[in-house]
């Protein structure tokens, strides 16, 4: 059995490699599925992406029982599981193990592997099977040069604010620097409720419930600058978190550190006898930096311990659990036996499907994000309740509503090592097409994450002058007015079909182009939320589509809480309720300790 390794930069139709035949081709770059069937047809083999080694169902369940591996071997002083708090830093790194895990068991013994050239993946593949892989050429990646020319280019597209911010992130996560240049005065007598957060979709989903209790105070405590928002409610105060870092720091921190640093030996022989993929992690030396990392995050947990010394915090509302930064205070208040609420900032949330919950009560926009948190995520029913912020609630239709616009909602595709030149060259002429059909404007709405000037240049180079006239490239936030001009919307799997069906815009998902585990796709359909695309042919027959879609029910989407139920739920009087199904605290003992399962 031959099995050719397609690296993201190379084309499987190009190069030496196509004088062999080959039984399996796994690329590693992105095009889609249609693409991967036309060509796999005409080479005479399999091809797939390496995401689609294992399904969805396979993928949470093996990711949740690696992670799970580790729980309980890592704890502080303070009874904190520090594991719990470390994962993030090793999604990548688990995930590829697990996928090249998945390949190996694939492949037949005895299976000839080649790759097109050296990447992250084959060399994960190399230590999983125990054997050097070949490659046709190019340079390795890693080195120097190839480092250098990555970094160049990814920050050629970034503002100066932006730059700034990933330096501090990466060399100030204790504060050391930050805490020298904070102003923000600490210290409080009146109970606040903590709203701790990191960016800005963060801060303002917080927020939305905020507003909703003018009678009680709020603090929003920010780990970074892009986490504070304008025109705050005045019962919200926004703090940053540099202020509260104890400086010099603790030295009972860095003995305390030095103890789990101690212990990290013997945390790793047990995830390495609990989990094979841990073991090749180790193998790999995926955790050389993990002490450094624990360093910093114990001397943050300071900070946040800080906060909760000199602010009278009543209890802690969540919009974003997995970040491990505003994770802590959500473990620490828990631990103090303070309340705590966890309400999403996007449509739906996948992280609770591979990772344990951290929080008391959920609060879910609305029956579709319930449904999804309860059945494909598994947390438990009783934690989680409909409850969405006024705010969040459909809009009324604007009687001087006149939708001129077709809306491609972009996203950052290269996160996935998409090939984004083929996703547009497949999506934007037809959608340009059907813009010029109808006399409409196409506007390309890009992600926070995404460039406009790199997104513009490549819209300027794949169409010609006449479809590239009728193509607006917006960037910045989603606003009301944007998505009152759409009369409908089109991306490939986002969170925005949730906000077109609010505002009654159908929104249609290109789902050859989909190649996530989040089941979101399946879950906007079954709610009538999105509507399915099988090909890009199929674009310009949207008008003819429109007739015949299911929309959704709007309550279905998104209903709003009580003010005093809220409240009740997030000072911790519904508590008693909610908890005589099952205590926060059997409850989470009982995820951790099947984690593994």
């Amino acid at each position: 059995m031959k099995v050719l390794l397609v690296h993201p930069d190379d084309d499987v139709q190009l190069g030496p490699w196509r004088r062999t035949t080959w039984d399996l081709i796994v690329d590693f770059g992105w095009s889609g599925h249609n693409r991967c069937l036309k060509i796999g047809e005409q080479l005479g083999c399999r091809l797939l992406h390496y995401r689609a080694l294992l399904s969805p169902d396979e993928y949470h369940r093996r990711l949740r029982k690696i992670l799970g591996a580790g729980l309980g071997g890592l704890i502080g002083v303070d009874g904190l599981d520090w594991w719990d708090v470390l994962v993030p830093y090793y999604y990548g790194v688990v995930e590829q193990i697990m996928l090249m895990s998945a390949l190996a068991e694939r492949a037949e013994n005895g299976a000839e592997f080649a790759a097109t050239r050296p990447h992250a993946l084959v060399r994960t593949l190399e230590m999983v099977l125990g054997q050097k892989i070949r490659s046709f050429g190019g340079q390795r990646e890693g080195t120097i040069a190839s480092r250098f020319r990555r970094y160049r280019n990814a920050a050629a597209d970034l503002r100066t604010s932006q730059l700034a911010q990933i330096a501090f992130d990466k060399w100030d996560v204790d504060y050391r620097l930050r805490r020298l240049v904070s102003a923000d005065r600490i210290g409080s007598s009146d109970s606040m409720i903590l709203l701790p957060s990191a960016y800005e979709n963060v801060s303002r989903a917080q927020t939305r419930y905020a507003v909703m209790l003018p009678d009680h105070r709020f603090l929003q405590v920010v780990t970074r600058k892009s986490g504070r928002i304008a025109d705050l409610s005045p019962n919200v105060g926004v703090r940053s978190l540099a202020s509260y870092a104890p400086l010099p720091f603790k030295v009972s921190t860095e003995q305390e550190c030095d103890r789990l640093l101690q212990l990290w030996n013997d945390f790793q022989r047990l995830m390495s006898a609990r989990s094979t993929e841990l073991a090749n992690a180790h193998r790999m030396g995926a955790f050389a930096g993990a002490g450094q990392i624990l360093r910093k995050l114990l001397r943050v947990r300071d900070a946040w311990l800080r906060v909760f010394e000199t602010e009278p915090i009543s209890a802690v509302l969540s919009a974003d659990e997995n970040n491990p930064l505003t994770r802590l205070p959500v473990l620490l208040a828990r631990a103090r036996q303070i309340p705590t609420t966890y309400c999403d900032h996007g449509a739906l949330n996948l992280t609770p499907s591979i990772r344990w919950h951290a929080s008391d009560t959920y609060l879910a926009r609305g029956e579709m994000a319930r449904d999804y948190w309860v059945r494909w995520c598994g947390l438990p029913p009783h934690r989680v309740l409909v409850g969405a912020s006024q705010s969040a609630s459909p809009p009324a239709e604007s009687p001087n509503r006149k939708p001129d616009s077709i809306v491609f909602f972009s996203e950052q595709y290269e996160l996935s090592s998409g090939r984004v030149a083929q996703f547009y060259q497949e999506v934007l002429p037809p959608l340009c097409a059907l813009a010029l059909k109808t006399g409409s404007k196409l506007i390309v709405k890009l992600h926070p994450f995404e460039s406009a000037r790199n997104r513009r240049r490549l819209v300027d180079k794949l169409l010609s002058p006449q479809q590239s006239a009728v193509v607006q490239v917006v960037d910045g936030a989603l606003t009301p007015e944007l998505l009152e001009r759409a009369w409908c919307a089109i991306t490939v799997e986002s969170s925005i079909v949730l906000d077109c069906a609010l505002y009654r815009v159908p929104c249609f998902l290109c789902s050859w182009l989909d190649v996530s585990w989040s089941g979101y796709a399946s879950q906007f359909v079954q709610f009538g939320v999105g509507h399915v695309l099988n090909s890009a042919e199929e674009i310009t027959g949207i008008p003819g589509l429109l007739g015949k879609i299911r929309r959704a029910n709007p309550g279905a989407l998104s209903a709003a809480i009580d003010p005093q139920r809220l409240a009740g739920i997030l000072l911790g009087s519904d508590l008693a309720r909610l908890s005589e199904a099952g205590s926060p605290e059997t409850t989470i003992f009982s995820m951790n300790s099947h984690a593994g399962d």
